[in-house]
């Protein structure tokens, strides 16, 4: 029986570590093998390409075969295989507060993890810690900087915290800060290292710059475009776009990425639901228009109505006193040294008598079609006399008010 492991690693040498590791690991399992008295063979095959690769398979045409591929762009292989978002235990932004807590990692680490996270489209998440022994403000602002400029979706931010069997702890217990008995007797949520104004203060401006930051790290079409030239036409990308298109309302568009993964792989789970979630808003969207639609608005009709205008059968002589004419003066009243030349006609002005109290000249009925009560007006009485006009320098007596009417309604 013939066997071919072959190995292909991308970039050699890059990273020592993984680049002996693989060979290692395959050529103890060709070493066995053949003590096993099977005719194994190891294959470094990383600088050769997959034409060649092909063309070598088909020559040697071993038993079994075994490949074991390794790229050092992990986040490519993880976009590709359906991975969506990574958080990164990142802590501060100082690296003298990285050292403080012994993470092992630099600022510069952190800041390559996430430029190759947002490459290939994955969301990426941060965690944080404030509240650290010795603390200061320039340390917080080393994480607000580091914020701003590996632009995470979003984030997590806790205050230090001390938990049994860290350094940290054996570290509070050796300064006699606590001791093994209190997580029996008290009762609090945690042993915070600082629990000060300092602290609560820099957690709330640590939250304040992951909302702000995470609002405009969002990807968009440009983002979508440059992320497919890497990792292809992947589902896990797909199901991005969609997602950002749904958000916006572009449900057409967002069918079609979730589509398209439906055909790919008819038995994705993710298409279906997506899919089944857009049609359930389009139903609701169609009815709500329906509804909509239904409106009406009734506008009663006012009942009509009957005006009746009625005046005495017969009149009899005019009362004395009712003017039967009436004249003003030619250019209304004026004061006499203003206009000596102008004359007027004077006014009649007799006192009314009592007869023209005693029959209405006019009475006005108006009834409603629906039998209501009628309403009814009648007209004048009797006279109304109006004050005096004002004179200025003027003792004359032909300057005085005409009598007016009123009307009356019952």
């Amino acid at each position: 029986m013939t066997i071919l492991l072959a190995y292909r690693c991308h970039d050699l040498g890059r990273m020592e570590f993984y680049s002996r590791f693989t060979p290692l690991g395959l050529g103890s399992i060709n070493a066995l093998l053949r003590r096993e008295g099977h005719h194994a063979t190891l294959l470094n095959c990383s600088a050769w390409s997959w034409r060649k690769v092909g063309a070598f398979l088909r020559r040697a045409r071993p038993d079994v075969f075994g490949v074991s591929v390794f790229t050092f762009n992990r986040h490519e292989a993880m976009r590709r295989a359906g991975c969506t978002h990574i958080q990164y235990g990142v802590e501060s932004g100082s690296p003298r507060m990285l050292q403080r807590l012994n993470k092992g990692i630099s600022i510069e680490q952190t800041r390559a993890a996430a430029a190759s996270t947002r490459a290939v489209g994955l969301g990426l998440s941060i965690y944080l810690i404030t509240g650290i022994e010795s603390a200061t403000d320039e340390d917080l602002a080393s994480t607000l900087r580091l914020i701003e400029e590996i632009r995470p979706h979003d984030g997590l931010v806790s205050p230090m915290t001390v938990y049994p069997g860290t350094a940290l702890y054996e570290e509070a217990k050796g300064k006699r800060l606590l001791s093994d008995d209190d997580w029996t007797r008290s009762r609090a949520e945690a042993y915070f290292v600082r629990d000060d104004p300092w602290t609560r203060r820099s957690v709330r401006t640590v939250l304040a710059a992951l909302r702000r930051v995470g609002r405009a790290a969002a990807y968009g079409p440009d983002d979508f475009a440059r992320q497919r030239d890497l990792v292809g036409d992947c589902y896990a990308l797909r199901l991005t776009i969609g997602e950002f298109f749904e958000r916006r309302r572009n449900l057409a568009r967002a069918a079609e990425e979730y589509g398209a993964i439906l055909r790919a792989n008819p038995a994705s789970l993710w298409a279906r639901m997506r899919l089944g979630r857009l049609a359930l808003r389009r139903r609701r969207t169609a009815g709500s228009h329906r509804s909509a639609a239904a409106t009406r608005f009734v506008s009663r009709p006012i009942p009509s109505i009957e005006t009746v205008t009625s005046s005495p059968a017969a009149s009899g002589p005019t009362p004395s006193g009712v003017p039967v004419a009436m004249t003003s003066p030619g250019n209304r009243v004026m004061i006499c040294e203003m206009k000596p030349t102008s004359s007027a006609t004077p006014k009649i002005i007799l006192e009314t008598g009592a007869d023209c109290l005693r029959t209405p000249l006019t009475r006005v009925s108006t009834t409603r079609s629906s039998g209501r009560r009628p309403v009814a007006m009648q007209g004048p009485r009797g006279q109304k006399v109006s004050n005096d006009l004002a004179r200025v320098n003027c003792t004359s007596l032909r300057c005085r008010s005409r009598a007016v009417t009123s009307l009356t309604q019952v």
